[in-house]
C-alpha cells in the first residue's frame, strides 16, 4: 500500500501571481501538501484555472498550480509540473 502523502496544516501567508501584469492577490495557506494546497483569499477575485503560488517572502518558493476547487473564497489547488521540467 503506498505511504500516505504527508499534509502540513500551517496558516502561512502567501501571494497569488496570476501573470500578465496583475497586482498579487494575497491568502493564506491553510494545508500543503507536495500534490497541492488549500487556501482562504484575502479579498473575492477573478482567477484563472492556473496561476503561480508564491509562498515565500523572497518569491523563490513557487508552484504553479490548477485550481481544483473553490467554494466563495476558500480556494484548493493541485501542484503542476514546472513548464521547464515539461520540456
Amino acid at each position: 500500500m503506498p505511504e500516505r502523502l504527508r499534509k502540513l496544516q500551517l496558516h502561512l501567508p502567501a501571494r497569488i501571481d496570476c501573470g500578465a501584469g496583475t497586482r498579487p492577490l494575497h491568502c493564506i495557506v491553510s494545508d500543503l501538501s507536495e500534490t497541492g494546497a488549500r487556501m482562504t483569499l484575502a479579498r473575492d477575485a477573478r482567477l484563472p484555472d492556473e496561476f503561480i503560488l508564491v509562498l515565500t517572502a523572497d518569491g523563490r518558493g513557487r508552484r504553479r498550480c490548477r485550481i481544483a476547487r473553490r467554494d466563495h473564497l476558500d480556494v484548493s489547488v493541485r501542484f503542476l509540473p514546472d513548464k521547464a521540467e515539461t520540456k
